[in-house]
């Protein structure tokens, strides 16, 4: 399914969490987050909300958090928005999850498949603009065109033997990287999206995994929480001894959480190395005030270069070089 193309009215999608449900507005949040600008636009002119809409809603949040969660978003959504026998809706979407959850299995393997092939022949010296208009077609680009470019063209200078990214979404990033990266490269990325019963044998992780070109590895660490001392440790022992060249910093938005994870990853990284953050602008969106909080202070005691191309709120990428 493709969340951006979800036609539901972005206050109406908040009203599902219940106020003290941190999983459920977790949820929420990164369904906003991976909606496009323009498709947010869309939903604000959306009106009516209709039992397909619930649907999808229930479907997206079941898929993220589980079962428990998705009924309590579709109890409220329904209640929102009018719909009466609450109690036969939320069975039968549970009933269509079922059934649908089989086939868009097959689907999705289905696709990753097509992926495979077309990543695979794919080059490691590909330009930019084909690495970038091949990872917005197949998996989504989170960063604004002219903003990445800049980054990728400071990292393939460099051909990171190491590249750490915290925050992965679609991957559409972590493919670029692999394509500035040097042809022995070791990219290792951490996200909590959560890894799948089949774990690295999901369509997921076998399309991300097949990024690799030549001689590269790629460790996926899903469902892990960069703060926790145990992620931290896991990619010490990775590592094993060697030192991180390019690390790349799309967490949880937070000012702490920023914070945090530079201060927790900083020291693997290689004098010279390279850290970047992303959704740095000073005209943030209601999601990436943490982080333009963050850059604010961060900018006072170190030197640093950004990018930023556009008045659009969010987006913009800082770099900040370690001393050495």
């Amino acid at each position: 399914m493709d969340f951006r193309r979800l036609r539901l009215d972005e206050s109406r999608v908040i009203e599902m969490a219940e106020p003290d449900d941190n999983r459920i507005n977790s949820c929420i949040e990164k369904w906003l987050s991976e909606s496009h600008s323009a498709a947010r636009r869309q939903f604000h002119e959306e009106s009516v909300l209709t039992s397909a809409d619930a649907d999808n809603a229930y479907w997206f949040i079941r898929e993220q958090y589980g079962k428990t969660a998705a009924k309590s978003a579709m109890v409220r959504f329904l209640r929102a928005n009018g719909f009466a026998t609450i109690r036969w809706r939320v069975f039968l979407a549970e009933m269509r999850a079922r059934g649908q959850g089989i086939i868009r299995q097959v689907l999705r393997y289905a696709t990753a498949f097509k992926q495979l092939r077309r990543v695979r022949a794919v080059a490691q010296n590909i330009t930019f603009e084909k690495a970038f208009a091949l990872a917005d077609a197949e998996f989504g680009m989170m960063q604004k065109r002219e903003e990445i470019r800049w980054l990728f063209e400071l990292v393939r200078a460099k051909r990171p033997g190491v590249v750490l990214e915290i925050g992965r979404d679609f991957g559409g990033a972590l493919f670029l990287w692999s394509r500035a990266a040097a042809p022995d490269a070791h990219l290792l990325a951490i996200d909590t999206k959560p890894v799948g019963r089949l774990g690295k044998w999901s369509s997921y992780s076998l399309v991300r995994r097949a990024f690799a070109v030549g001689s590269q590895r790629i460790t996926l660490l899903m469902d892990s929480d960069s703060r926790s001392e145990t992620t931290r440790q896991r990619i010490a022992a990775l590592l094993e001894g060697r030192m991180v060249d390019f690390l790349f910093i799309h967490g949880d938005h937070s000012c702490e959480g920023a914070w945090q994870d530079f201060k927790t990853y900083s020291p693997f990284v290689a004098p010279g190395g390279l850290i970047a953050f992303h959704d740095i602008s000073q005209n943030p969106a209601e999601r990436t005030k943490g982080v333009a909080q963050f850059w604010r202070e961060f900018t006072v005691e170190h030197e640093t270069d950004e990018r930023v191309v556009s008045d659009e709120p969010g987006f913009g990428i800082g770099v900040y070089r370690m001393p050495g």
